[in-house]
């Protein structure tokens, strides 16, 4: 039985991943997280290297959406509006809804997605029980937030255990 926290890959960046070997495995979307996926927690600047990427992905014919677990839904939306993409906040991963209605979206089934993110208990578990590729990839920045902290300790013990690659 599939360990639902281990992903499908990793990668230290978004930068990383192969669009064309994903191409090539039938993806056709990407469910991207934002939040030290995409972008650091604290930013909302987005870097030209992070455009040309997210256009290099439309120009392979891939659809890319936003599905974030943060609260901040102005920057979300700003954000996406800008990479000239939808978003979605309050996704509520690792449950199924965000993915389910960005799926619906792109009129395709989990199968043909890929699920991009930094976190194993949100990004990674819920892309594997949606029945996603999952890519995982190193946060951007370090863990400031004192709620989060134990939750990022929590997270590289269990990358630890399971043999993942996760650097915080």
């Amino acid at each position: 039985m599939k360990n639902h926290l281990v992903p499908s890959s990793y990668v230290n960046s978004v930068y990383d991943i192969d669009l064309d070997s994903l191409k090539s495995k039938g993806i056709c979307v990407l469910l991207i997280d934002l939040d030290d996926t995409l972008l650091p927690r604290s930013e909302s600047r987005i870097p030209l290297k992070t455009y040309s990427w997210i256009e290099k992905a439309k120009e392979l014919g891939f659809e890319a959406y936003l599905a974030s677990n943060g609260t901040r839904v102005e920057r979300l939306n700003k954000i996406a509006s800008d990479l000239g993409i939808e978003g979605l906040a309050l996704a509520f991963k690792p449950f199924p809804f965000a993915f389910k209605k960005l799926l619906s979206k792109a009129g395709v089934t989990a199968s043909k997605a890929a699920v991009i993110g930094d976190q194993l208990m949100t990004d990674i578990l819920g892309g594997n029980l949606f029945g996603a590729y999952t890519i995982l990839v190193n946060p951007l920045s370090p863990e400031r937030s004192l709620v989060r902290i134990p939750y990022r300790l929590f997270e590289s013990f269990v990358a630890g255990v399971l043999k993942i690659k996760v650097e915080n």
